[in-house]
Parts: structure tokens; C-alpha cells; sequence
């Protein structure tokens, strides 16, 4: 019911702003179901015939704009995986256990990009922080967990840029690099 009475406030205030109709009209909208929804409550609305406005979700919007789509996250795990053992040279991880935490920092490249950070700063403050936080303050030895997390840290800026290379140089887009590109073409 929060969502029906959230869209109808927008439905109205669409109507009230555009008395003479959505016949040139684009509304983009986060997904599909809002788009129906939204929909309904426009013609619940409108009393004469006329146009309804032109949807699309954002990610459609984003691939027009791109000329593309972006891969599956599946897809785009494999592709990490590879380039995470390409650093590494597989010593750290099996493919299992790289599922495991894999999809969170891919999810944490895809913030990166969406909000057009520099990922290489991000990263490098992010291990300041977490050496800060956990270890700075200690006077024993790091435990061998400790140091293989600290260790992952000090790749992780690199396997971004390798990851987002892989991307560029081979055409291919993960949803972050999909927001980027379409944001550098707006511009």
C-alpha cells in the first residue's frame, strides 16, 4: 500500500505539471513493477484520451545510452575469479572458497563506479583505515589470518585495475563500469 500511495502522489504531481499531456514525455523509473504500478495510477488519473509518458527502468536507459548491457553477475564473478588468480597465481583461493567472498567485492567495484570514485584511492584508504583500526595499536604479531587479510588488502587495489582493464580492453561491461561509461557519455 506504501508504494501505491508514494506513486500516486508522483502520479499526481505529473499530471498537475503537465496539463497538456505526455506525448514527449520520458519517466525513468527504478524497475519494472514500479513502472506498472506507476502506470496504473496515470490512467486512474487522466480523464481524456491522450498519451501516456514514455518508461524506462534506469538500467535500460543506461544501456541505450552505453550501446550495451552489462554481464550477468555470474559472468562477471568468473571474470574476477580469473583475474584474481592471475594476481595471486591461484595460491590463495579454490573457486569455492573465492565464492564465498568474491560477489562482496565485486559489489564493492560496482559502488566504486557507480559513484565515479577513484578506485585506486578508495582502496588505498580503506587499508589505512583497516590497518588503523585493527592492528596499528598492537604490540604482538600478527596472527597468520591477519597477515593474509592484510596481505588481501594490499591486492585489492590492484585487482580492481586489473579487473576494470580486463573490462575495457575486451568490450565487456560489469553494472559499476556500465554506469561510469554511460555517465563519461552524458558528459
Amino acid at each position: 500500500m506504501a508504494l501505491s500511495s508514494f506513486l500516486n502522489e508522483i502520479a499526481n504531481i505529473l499530471t498537475s505539471e503537465t496539463p497538456e499531456g505526455f506525448k514527449h514525455s520520458l519517466i525513468v523509473v527504478p524497475g519494472k513493477r514500479s513502472e506498472l504500478y506507476l502506470t496504473e495510477e496515470l490512467k486512474s488519473l487522466i480523464s481524456s484520451p491522450g498519451w501516456l509518458p514514455e518508461m524506462t527502468t534506469l538500467g535500460e536507459l543506461k544501456s541505450t545510452i552505453v550501446g550495451d548491457t552489462p554481464l550477468p553477475v555470474t559472468d562477471c564473478v568468473f571474470k574476477l575469479f580469473k583475474e584474481y588468480s592471475s594476481i595471486t597465481g591461484l595460491r590463495h583461493d579454490s573457486f569455492e572458497s573465492f565464492l564465498k567472498w568474491g560477489p562482496s567485492i565485486l559489489n564493492d567495484f560496482n559502488s566504486v563506479d557507480n559513484y565515479l570514485l577513484d578506485g585506486t584511492q578508495v582502496f588505498s584508504d580503506l587499508q589505512d583505515v583497516q590497518d588503523i583500526e585493527e592492528w596499528s595499536f598492537r604490540f604482538e604479531e600478527l596472527s597468520v589470518q591477519q597477515k593474509s587479510f592484510s596481505n588481501f588488502w594490499n591486492i585489492i587495489s590492484e585487482l580492481y585495475n586489473a579487473y576494470r582493464n580486463a573490462a575495457i580492453s575486451n568490450g565487456w561491461y560489469y553494472s559499476g563500469l556500465h554506469s561510469r561509461k554511460a555517465s563519461e557519455i552524458i558528459e
